[in-house]
């Protein structure tokens, strides 16, 4: 079985938490030197474990650090990995305000940040704890048809909803506000 086959392991705990086991990965640098193909299997199976854990109501991605001589504080998570939760699951340049990490020993725990704070100027679809790899829908330009991001749907949705509104309302007149009696 290979590891994009892999089934991810989500541990029921007495705890509201989701812990998500998603099994050796490779971090730091030395993902520089891996081949692209082990590269790709091993953030098809980080990048759904992220995206579920951002729509939770909390939890952890645990790993198990593949290289020994790893050390976070040294060498991060690895760049590609980085641009992979960026381009992929989050869509911010700032990873921090989603995702906390720790090394203890030869685990790696990605935990989901908690902060209000930190969430104040994300996009409104992460501000709904909504994470999605792939929305469905799709927009023509020209002769193409593209594939909408998911942050891109939401917005074509809200947009669309309030057009609707709109229109009822013209069609409708103005709503009358019912008399307190």
């Amino acid at each position: 079985m290979t590891q994009k086959e892999k089934p991810l392991l989500i541990y029921d705990t007495d705890y509201p938490d989701v812990v998500v086991d998603v099994g050796k990965v490779t971090l730091g640098e030395k993902r520089k030197k891996m081949a692209g193909d082990h590269i790709r299997a091993q953030n098809s199976v980080l990048i759904p474990a992220a995206c579920a854990l951002l729509n939770s109501g909390g939890g952890v991605i645990t790993l198990e650090i593949e290289n020994e001589d790893y050390n976070y504080k040294n060498y991060g998570i690895g760049l590609d990995m980085e641009t992979s939760f960026r381009n992929h699951v989050i869509n911010s340049p700032d990873l921090t305000k989603y995702f906390n990490d720790i090394q203890q020993n030869s685990k790696f725990l990605i935990l989901k940040s908690q902060s209000r704070e930190k969430l104040s100027s994300a996009p409104a679809l992460l501000k709904q704890h909504i994470c999605s790899l792939n929305s469905g829908l799709c927009q023509k330009s020209l002769t193409s048809v593209a594939s909408l991001k998911p942050d891109e749907a939401f917005e074509f949705l809200e947009e669309r909803k309030a057009d609707s509104r709109q229109r009822y309302e013209e069609k409708t007149g103005p709503t009358a506000k019912r008399a307190k009696r």
